[in-house]
C-alpha cells in the first residue's frame, strides 16, 4: 500500500517521472524490488518510534535515488502519521475491500470464537508487525479478558529468538544426555562401585551375623535355660532346625539400612567427582545430579539374597563345641572350678553340686562333661548355669565369630559381588538417567 500510495503521488507531482520509473520496473524488475524493500525499511522505522514522524515535515527517511538513469529519479515514500493512518483505514484490494485494520481485527475475533469459553490469560506479541500501535490496540480489545498482553522491546526477534533458545535446549539436553551415558559406561564408574564393594561387606557382616544369632543361637539357648529342651543335646538338633527357616527367613532390613549408609557416605559422594563436572560444564546446580538422599538402595535386590551358606556358618561341629562348652561350665561351677564357693550356692543348688562332685570323682571331669549333655537339669539349675550374663557372653562370642566367616564367604563370592556391583550400577544409571531429564529444565 505504500508503494502504490507513493506512485499514486508521483503521478501528480511528476507524472514524467513516473513513466519512466514505470518503463525501468518493465525491463529492469530489481529495480521495483529495491523500492517495496524501501518501503518496508520505511514502515520498520516508523513503527519502530513513531513520535518522531508526526507530519509531512518530518517523514521517515528511506528514499531511494537511481543515479544510473539520466536524469536520474528520485523514489520517496512519504512516511508519517496522518499517511500512515490513511494506510491502515483504507480498502485494500488484496484484502477484499477491507482495510488492514478491519480485516485484523476481524481475525481476531474469529480465533477468539474458536477458543470458545477457554479464553487466554496471556497474550504475547510476536513479530515486527506488532510493533504496530493499532495491533497492541486491537488485540486489548478483543482479549479484554486477559490478564496480561506483552509485547516484547523487539517484537520482531522474539520468534527467532524463541527457536534458537529451542534449539540450544535440544543441543545441550542432547549434550548432557551424553555426558551422562559416557559416565556411567565408562570404566572409571564399574571401578568406583567395585573397589567399594569390600567397604560395604564389612558392613553387612554385622547385621546379617546378627540375625543368625537373634533368630537361631540365641532362641536356641534360651529355649534350653527355659526348659523347652529337655538336654543340651537337643540344642544342636533345634539349631539345625532354626537354621533351615532363617533360609527363607533373612530379609536383611538392617543390612539394607547398611547399604544406605553406604550409599549416602561411601559410593555416592564420590560419584560427585564424575558429576560436578558436567554440571559446571552445562551451567546446572551441582545438586541436580548429587544422587544422595534418593531411594536408590530400593532397586538393589541383590541384598535380599545374602551370598553366604547359613549350613557352613553354624556347622554342627561348632554346636557340639557349644554344648560341650555349656556342660563344662556346669562341672566346673559344680566342683567349684570357677572360684564359687558351694556355700554360696542355694540349698538345693548344693544338693545337685554334690551329686555332680561325686559323679565326676567317679568319672572323671571330661566323662563327666558327655554325661551332663544328656541329662535334663532341673529349670533353677538351668537359670543358674545360663543367666543372663553369660548368655550374653557365649552369643557375644558366637556372634563375633559368624562376622569372620560371614566376611570371608562374601569376599570369596566372587559372582555374587560382581552382581551387587551390577545391580547398584544398573540403579544408578536409571536415578542419574531421571534426574538428567530434571536436569535439563534448569538448561531451558
Amino acid at each position: 500500500m505504500i508503494f502504490e500510495r507513493t506512485l499514486i503521488r508521483m503521478e501528480k507531482e511528476n507524472p514524467d517521472d513516473l513513466q519512466r520509473l514505470e518503463d525501468i520496473f518493465q525491463n529492469f524488475p530489481h529495480f521495483k524490488r529495491q523500492c517495496l524493500i524501501a518501503c518496508r525499511e520505511g514502515k520498520e522505522k516508523y513503527f519502530s518510534i513513531p513520535e518522531l514522524y508526526t507530519s509531512a515535515d518530518q517523514p521517515v527517511d528511506c528514499s531511494l535515488k537511481f543515479r544510473t538513469i539520466k536524469p536520474p529519479i528520485e523514489f520517496e515514500p512519504g512516511i508519517y502519521r496522518d499517511e500512515m493512518e490513511k494506510i491502515l483505514t483504507l480498502p485494500m484490494k488484496a484484502l477484499n475491500g477491507q482495510s488492514w485494520k478491519d480485516a485484523f481485527g476481524a481475525a481476531l475475533a474469529h480465533a477468539k470464537s474458536k477458543l470458545e469459553a477457554a479464553m487466554p490469560d496471556l497474550v504475547v506479541l510476536t513479530g515486527g508487525a506488532s510493533r504496530m500501535d493499532v495491533v497492541l490496540q486491537l488485540c486489548s480489545q478483543v482479549f479484554s479478558s486477559a490478564e496480561k498482553i506483552v509485547r516484547g522491546l523487539e517484537p520482531e526477534f522474539t520468534i527467532a529468538r524463541g527457536l534458537a533458545r529451542i534449539g540450544r535446549t535440544d543441543i545441550l539436553s542432547n549434550g548432557l544426555k551424553k555426558a551422562i551415558e559416557t559416565i556411567c559406561d565408562s570404566e572409571e564408574i564399574i571401578t568406583l562401585v567395585e573397589q567399594n564393594i569390600p567397604g560395604l561387606i564389612d558392613s553387612l557382616a554385622e547385621p546379617l551375623a546378627d540375625e543368625l544369632i537373634s533368630y537361631a543361637i540365641g532362641p536356641s539357648l534360651a529355649a534350653w535355660r527355659e526348659g523347652r529342651l529337655r538336654t543340651l543335646n537337643d540344642i544342636r538338633p533345634d539349631i539345625e532346625n532354626r537354621k533351615k527357616n532363617l533360609l527363607g527367613r533373612i530379609r536383611g532390613e538392617d543390612a539394607r539400612k547398611k547399604l544406605d549408609d553406604w550409599l549416602n557416605n561411601t559410593l555416592l559422594p564420590a560419584l560427585t567427582d564424575f558429576t560436578d563436572p558436567v554440571c559446571r560444564r552445562f551451567d546446572i546446580p551441582r545438586s541436580v545430579l548429587d544422587l544422595r538422599n534418593r531411594d536408590i538402595a530400593a532397586g538393589v535386590n541383590s541384598i535380599s539374597h545374602p551370598p553366604f551358606n547359613v549350613k557352613q556358618l553354624i556347622r554342627s561341629d561348632e554346636i557340639i563345641v557349644l554344648t560341650s562348652m555349656l556342660a563344662g561350665i556346669i562341672v566346673g561351677m559344680a566342683s567349684g572350678g570357677t572360684g564359687l564357693a558351694l556355700f554360696h550356692l542355694p540349698i538345693a543348688g548344693q544338693v545337685i553340686a554334690a551329686v555332680i562332685g561325686a559323679i565326676v570323682t567317679g568319672y572323671g571331669v571330661d566323662a563327666m562333661t558327655e554325661k551332663i549333655k544328656d541329662r535334663d537339669l532341673p529349670g533353677f539349675s538351668r537359670k543358674w548355669v545360663l543367666p543372663d550374663s553369660k548368655l550374653e557372653y557365649i552369643l557375644s562370642s558366637q556372634r563375633s565369630k559368624l562376622r569372620k566367616a560371614i566376611t570371608e564367604q562374601m569376599t570369596a563370592d566372587a559372582g555374587w559381588k560382581k552382581k551387587l556391583a551390577e545391580d547398584i550400577l544398573g540403579e544408578l544409571k536409571q536415578v542419574l538417567n531421571e534426574q538428567v531429564e530434571k536436569a535439563v529444565m534448569w538448561i531451558r
